[in-house]
Order: structure tokens, then C-alpha cells, then sequence
């Protein structure tokens, strides 16, 4: 087994995003509280760093979250697939764990099967693929299906699937099933037309469809794809009940070029939900390297809202990571703007990140992207060539200069250092 993410023995790559040793990443999914140690399985394409068909189901386990263990591949194409795209997995009491994957083929490959496998023992290193379990819904004229998610539904197993129809309206498809193997189509559990522009516009095709459960209440995260193009993360606070979820509320999750994609939602080892994303843009096609899975996400409601934070387990303290900073940042609440500077030790400005009218400019040499504010602090992770940003009810990535010095951020009393990362320092303000 071998170590995915690198830091000071590594430079040009992150230490707490996970990578691949070599090759392209995508959607991350299944990740998996499971006998001490979390699974992780994501969309990797060994020894390429461009998307191609033949996507195998890369896999990785942590104790922690941050540091991450290599697996050989728990999915390959073949034996009727031509790419094992994104999927979930689920953990029934009575009988082994079942992965539901996208099975890919052509000549019309978005509109793919739902198949299964199983893994031949507990460690979950070894999968054997089963039968097709799930195929597009007769009667309906579908342009796009992909991406099942199963969890248990009081009483029943419930699958959701992406889907997209010819007339412009995404949606999501709901199957039940009692014992995993046999299903049945229940109906539409969500859609949204392409033309609906307000709160938020939504697209065409919903991918990667996850519904969390908060107290009394559901959200409802979609990865919003139109015109082939996968844009942003979108989500609606509402009500569901037997395969049927009602948006009261949409919101748009993720800002910006370099952004988070293909959300993936978990309960971590304290049975708390999170989300966890691909981050599109950060690689090296020269070290043979490309995409970056996100730091895991808790996510909550706050005033009836989407609430993201940094998972705790991120923010602990871990061994000193060289090129690493963590940083809560409560702006000043009594000036019209405020600003706070990232700079390395040498004093070369990383990114600059300033409020004005609840908004947040953040600017790096990656690039420049604005994003809402919350009512809390702004959470900073420098790891790298990354910037990951959350403000609470939005998160941004933008892709920034790697440093093998230690960075300081600089120019602020309101900021506290996250454990993980004690030994580096803020420097005085100026």
C-alpha cells in the first residue's frame, strides 16, 4: 500500500487533499465509516491525467481523514462495462456490504445501468462485480441517468439517480427495493426545469444526487451539468418522505472556475453527516498528476439554511505539515471592508481574501472568485497548491503557488490557527 497524498518530501502537491500517486481523479463516493478506518472510492484513471471512459473505482482508507492509504482499484472496466462511473455504497446489518455503480457503455453511454458488486471479504480491498440491478425507466424520454445513491427509507431500501429529460428538465428518479436485488420505479422524487432562473439556476442534468438527513428536515445536493459542462453544487432545504422530496428553499454551494463538484455525502465516525467534493483544476500534467478530492465537510442548518464547516478531525492536531495553514478569520464587524493577506515566510502574497457588502473576493494568481458570506468565521486551508475557502454557505477552491516554506498569515488580529497546523505562526500585524 502506498501513501496517496504527499507534503515536504512531495512539493507542487497537498498534504491534506487526497491525490492519486499517478493518473486523473474525479468524484469521490462511498466514503465509509468501517471497522476503525474510513473508505473513500472516487473516479481515478490510472496513468492518464485527462478524463477518459474507462474510469476505475479508485480506493483509499484513513484513520483520520487526513492522511491517506493507497488500495489497488476496487473497480476496473470490463465484463460489460466500459467505465465504472460514480455510484454509492451502503452497509446493511444482514448481509455484506453492496457498492451501486454506474455502468457505462456505449452507444449511449449517458444513459447507463445501475450494477452492483460485493467485496469477497471484510477488509473491502477486493470487490466482485454482480448483476445489473437498475436500468433507465421505460416511457420516459430520458437524455441522461447516472449516479445512484441507496440508503434505507424507513422501511425499504430507496435508490435516487441523477437524471436529465430531452425537454431541459432535470431530475432525480427514485427506485425502492426490499432486499437490495429487486427494484422498483417509484417515480420522479425531484425536478426542476432548465428555464427557472431564480433563487438559482439549476441546468439540465442532475448528477450525483445525495439527500441528507437534519433533525426533522432533508437536503437535497445536486451537481448542476448542462451542455456537457459540469457547473456547480446546488442545494434545496425541504421536506421528503417515501421517495418524494419537496425544495422549499434552493442555494447555490460552490463558486468559482477551480470549484468543488460531484458532492458525496457520509456519516462519519460519530454518526454526524458530511460532504465531501472533487476539486477540478489542481494538478500537474508534467509530475503525471490531476484533481483533488476536498477536505471532508460537516455540514448542518443554520436559520434554515446549509451550513458547511471544516470536518473536526481536519482540524486536529496532526504532524507538522510543511506548506500547510489553517486559519479561522472572524472579519472585523465594524469597518465596511476588511481584508486579510496569505504570504509565504519569504513574503510572496499567496492569495488575498476581503469583505465588502456580505461578500468575499478572494484573488490569487489562480484566478479570482466572489462568494457569500455567513455569519461566522471565514475557514482557510492553504495546503499546497490549493486554497480551499468556506464561508458557511459556500465554499471556493482557487489553485495557488506551492511553497515547500512555511506560510503566515498576515495583517489581522482575528485569526486563529488551526491545531493541525501549531507550528506555524501568524506574524505581527502591520
Amino acid at each position: 500500500m502506498t501513501a496517496v497524498h504527499a507534503s515536504a518530501d512531495k512539493p507542487g502537491r497537498p498534504a491534506l487533499h487526497l491525490t492519486a500517486r499517478s493518473g486523473w481523479v474525479n468524484d469521490p463516493h462511498g466514503l465509509t465509516y468501517h471497522n476503525g478506518r474510513y473508505h473513500l472510492f472516487y473516479q481515478h484513471i490510472p496513468g492518464s491525467t485527462r478524463w477518459r471512459e474507462d474510469c476505475t473505482w479508485g480506493h483509499a482508507s484513513s484513520s483520520d481523514l487526513a492522511s491517506w492509504t493507497e488500495h489497488p482499484p476496487a473497480l476496473t472496466p470490463g465484463d460489460g462495462d466500459l467505465g465504472c462511473w460514480s455510484g454509492g455504497l451502503c452497509t446493511p446489518t444482514d448481509q455484506p456490504a453492496v457498492i451501486f455503480y454506474t455502468s457505462a457503455d456505449k452507444p449511449q453511454q449517458d444513459l447507463a445501468s445501475v450494477r452492483v458488486a460485493r467485496p469477497r471479504d471484510d477488509t473491502w480491498i477486493s470487490w466482485d462485480k454482480g448483476p445489473v440491478v437498475v436500468t433507465p425507466p421505460p416511457g420516459h424520454d430520458l437524455r441522461a441517468f447516472r449516479d445512484p445513491t441507496v440508503f434505507w427509507d424507513r422501511s425499504v431500501w430507496r435508490m435516487i439517480v441523477g437524471a436529465g429529460y430531452a425537454d431541459g428538465t432535470a431530475a432525480v428518479l427514485s427506485f425502492s427495493s426490499a432486499d437490495l436485488n429487486e427494484w422498483t420505479f417509484d417515480g420522479v422524487a425531484a425536478q426542476r426545469h432548465v428555464g427557472e432562473q431564480q433563487p438559482i439556476w439549476t441546468g439540465q442534468v442532475w448528477e450525483c444526487p445525495q439527500l441528507v438527513a437534519i433533525g426533522d428536515r432533508h437536503v437535497l445536493i445536486v451537481s448542476v451539468w448542462a451542455d456537457g459542462e459540469g457547473h456547480y453544487v446546488a442545494a434545496a432545504v425541504g421536506s421528503y418522505r417515501d421517495g418524494t422530496f419537496n425544495a422549499e428553499r434552493w442555494t447555490r454551494l460552490t463558486h468559482g472556475h477551480t470549484d468543488h463538484y460531484a458532492a458525496s455525502a457520509f456519516i462519519d465516525s460519530n454518526g454526524r453527516p458530511g460532504l465531501t467534493f472533487w476539486i477540478r483544476g489542481i494538478g500537474d500534467h508534467a509530475a503525471g498528476w490531476m484533481g483533488a478530492i476536498s477536505i471532508p465537510y460537516r455540514i448542518s442548518l443554520v436559520d434554515g439554511n446549509v451550513s458547511l464547516t471544516p470536518h473536526p478531525d481536519i482540524r486536529r492536531s496532526h504532524p507538522a505539515m510543511v506548506g500547510v495553514l489553517g486559519l479561522d478569520w472572524t472579519p472585523s464587524a465594524d469597518k465596511p471592508t476588511d481584508q486579510l493577506s496569505i504570504r509565504s515566510a519569504s513574503g510572496q502574497t499567496l492569495a488575498t481574501l476581503e469583505t465588502s457588502s456580505n461578500l468575499l473576493t478572494v484573488s490569487s494568481p489562480g484566478g479570482v472568485v466572489q462568494l457569500p458570506l455567513g455569519p461566522g468565521p471565514v475557514h482557510v486551508l492553504a495546503d499546497g497548491p490549493v486554497l480551499e475557502i468556506c464561508t458557511g454557505p459556500s465554499l471556493a477552491a482557487l489553485p495557488i503557488e506551492s511553497t515547500s516554506s512555511r506560510l503566515l498569515a498576515i495583517d489581522h488580529a482575528n485569526v486563529t490557527i488551526w491545531p493541525a497546523t501549531l507550528r506555524l505562526s501568524k506574524s505581527p500585524m502591520q
